[in-house]
């Protein structure tokens, strides 16, 4: 029974290794894209808008979503007809934008980022909770600038709702502890 079994075996994997055949294929090129964004060109001025499946890479890290997705570099070689002293990037999503000023080297100068309704970082969630049991969030700003990569200013605002009373609040995100700014 094991010698019919063991035979009946050998003829199987040696029918099905005699019915493959090679198929040689094309050489196939893939490219890389991973910027998932729509550029438009008005002017002198181009807009990069950032489609739904980059927004939240990009509202996270702005400064590190655009090194990772805009070669500034290429950008100049590609309008290097045109002769500029400076360019500015702006990158737009549904959560808000951001616009980065290169001098015509190529090297970042300064950032202005504006978003709205995005996820707070975790400690300041805690904090917001903790000091205004009771109130509901019913809308967030970011707002941040850079000089060159170095973060200038971040400021969240926020708007806070208990029943008929509204509360704006904002917190300067550069401050260790972040210093809370009531404006009732």
């Amino acid at each position: 029974m094991k010698t019919l079994i063991f035979l009946s075996v050998c003829v199987l994997w040696a029918s099905i290794g005699q019915a493959q055949e090679i198929t040689k294929l094309d050489e196939v090129k893939v490219k890389y894209s991973p910027l998932n964004a729509d550029i438009t060109q008005n002017g002198s001025v181009f807009t990069i808008k950032i489609k739904p499946r980059g927004v939240h890479e990009f509202v996270n890290n702005p400064i590190g979503f655009l090194n990772e997705n805009f070669d500034i570099r290429k950008f100049i070689n590609l309008v290097s007809h045109e002769e500029y002293e400076s360019y500015s990037v702006e990158l737009r999503s549904s959560k808000g934008f951001m616009v980065a000023s290169y001098d015509g080297e190529g090297n970042l100068i300064s950032t202005q980022q504006n978003f709205k309704n995005i996820l707070m970082p975790r400690h300041l969630r805690l904090q917001v909770y903790n000091s205004y049991k009771g109130w509901d969030l019913i809308k967030n700003k970011y707002i941040a600038s850079t000089k060159g990569i170095i973060l200038d200013k971040a400021v969240y605002k926020l708007t806070l709702k208990n029943g008929n009373q509204k509360r704006n609040i904002t917190f300067d995100a550069l401050d260790k502890d972040y210093g809370v700014v009531a404006n009732n």
